[in-house]
């Protein structure tokens, strides 16, 4: 059986485990203490308090094409308007970007932690 080489570093990562390259590994889930995929990785740079700015440098990126598929994303988004309504207070309204990910069933933050 011949195997393309992205699937079996795919392959490779989940049966050895991936690093977390410094940041906090997951402590629930399959694979306790392994970073296998390339969001497993950005998690734990969040939990660090670390930004995730180099992907390429990642294997478990690498081989998922995460640049590529980032850099299809890049023209798409939205923009919002409307109103809020609030009491004169001191402060800021801050709407973060989120992005929804099929994998992890969800809402989350995008960009670094």
């Amino acid at each position: 059986m011949v195997v393309g080489g992205l699937a079996l570093t795919a392959l490779l990562l989940s049966s050895a485990g991936g690093t977390c390259y410094g940041g906090t590994p997951p402590t629930e889930g399959p694979n306790p203490g392994c970073c296998n995929s390339c969001d497993d990785v950005r998690e734990a740079y969040v939990r660090r308090g670390w930004s995730f700015v180099n992907p390429d440098s990642v294997e478990q990126c690498v081989s998922e094409g995460w640049s590529d598929k980032i850099k299809e994303q890049a023209a798409e988004g939205c923009n919002i308007a409307g109103k809020v309504r609030v009491n004169r207070v001191i402060g800021n309204l801050y709407v973060p970007p989120l992005l929804f990910s099929p994998s992890r069933s969800g809402l989350r933050r995008a960009g670094p932690g």
